[in-house]
């Protein structure tokens, strides 16, 4: 059974069947965007992704242990390894069948090889590029740390130019920076690289984060993407995941629906866990006033700020202050005034006359 031609594509919300050779929808649960491919949950390193680590070139000490360095997942963004150490995260375009089938995959880090597998199944999401780009979100604040990003085609030829070999520029600390790689139709590797340099300092160069990385110019996909905890789909062939709703929360991904948070319990939008409501506190309520009545005097409110996220009927919780004590209105601001004795609301004088403002009721 030969694949369909790499121009052929499916639409958003549906990923390509490779037993049936058809697009179909994705299931509640799932989503897909059609013509791209987006990773932005970081719970566990993507399928598509590898990572690796070696002494860098630059190492003070060839006792260096990289062993246990590496891009790790940090649940909203993906974090490089600290040190000495070069540590490379991958992304790669591969193909996935059952049965005897040729397909395409990257090994050790380098290059890529044509293997026959007489049966199993790769672990690998088939994305057939074309024409497109990637675009990526990082924040770098260090450099004392080298950040190289750059493209491979599949005859492992590195492509030098300005467009494909980036050097990225430092970032503020918790400030975000978007770049975008343009990408050629057929397999592309794409190298996220970071280099350490301590000198033999004992101050380990900060890491680079990654929070989203986006591919563009994706013919179709093999699979459909779990909605991440905090969201969900209830339909089938969504093109994205919907975000629980205010005290709902939904802790595992790939889910149709969300769940009420517990008694006593709230969740902001789009909350994977519920948080237990802690006692209140002057800081959870606010005052206002009424406007003046027809004797310059005003009520004093009190009310809670919504939603409202914490007790007031356990022990040590501030409660909310009585309403409704009577103040005299505050006078009219400068070049104001109220218009005739039942007036409540302070107008501008009219042209030719003044006020310093201390007209009260």
């Amino acid at each position: 059974m030969s694949l369909k031609p790499q121009t052929f594509s499916c639409g958003s919300g549906e990923f390509f069947n490779i037993d049936q050779q058809t697009c179909q929808r994705c299931p509640p649960g799932t989503y897909s965007l059609g013509g791209g491919v987006l990773f932005d949950h970081w719970e566990a390193l993507p399928g598509g992704f590898t990572t690796s680590a070696d002494i860098g070139d630059y190492s003070y000490s060839s006792q260096t242990n990289c062993s246990s360095v590496t891009w790790e997942p940090k649940g909203d963004f993906i974090a490089s390894g600290s040190g000495d150490c070069t540590t490379t995260l991958v992304y790669s375009a591969n193909l996935k069948k059952a049965g005897k089938i040729t397909f395409t995959y990257h090994i050790f880090m380098s290059c890529w090889a044509m293997i026959m597998f007489d049966m199993g199944v790769s672990d690998r999401v088939i994305t057939y590029l074309k024409a497109g780009k990637i675009t990526f979100t990082y924040q770098y604040i260090d450099d004392n740390t080298i950040f190289h990003v750059y493209v491979q085609n599949e005859q492992c030829q590195t492509v030098m130019d300005s467009d494909t070999n980036k050097w990225p520029d430092t970032t503020e600390e918790g400030a975000w920076k978007e770049e975008s790689i343009d990408l050629t139709s057929g397999n592309n590797v794409i190298y996220w690289k970071t280099t350490g340099l301590s000198f033999g300092n004992e101050r380990k160069p900060k890491p680079v984060f990654i929070k989203k990385i986006t591919i563009e110019g994706v013919a179709y996909t093999s699979e459909c993407t779990k909605c991440p905890p905090g969201t969900y789909t209830d339909q089938p062939g969504q093109s994205e995941c919907k975000v629980c709703e205010e005290n709902h929360h939904q802790p595992q991904p790939g889910q149709r629906n969300c769940q009420n948070c517990p008694r006593n319990h709230y969740a902001e939008a789009g909350a994977a866990q519920c948080t237990p409501m802690p006692a209140c506190e002057a800081k959870d309520y606010f005052e206002t006033h009424t406007p003046c009545d027809e004797n310059k005097q005003t009520q004093l409110m009190y009310k809670w700020i919504e939603p409202k996220i914490c007790r007031d009927d356990v022990n040590g919780a501030v409660k909310l202050p009585a309403s409704g004590a009577k103040e005299p209105c505050p006078p009219c601001n400068p070049g104001m005034a109220f218009p005739n004795q039942t007036a409540t609301v302070c107008e501008f004088c009219p042209a030719q006359q003044y006020s310093e403002g201390e007209q009260r009721g």
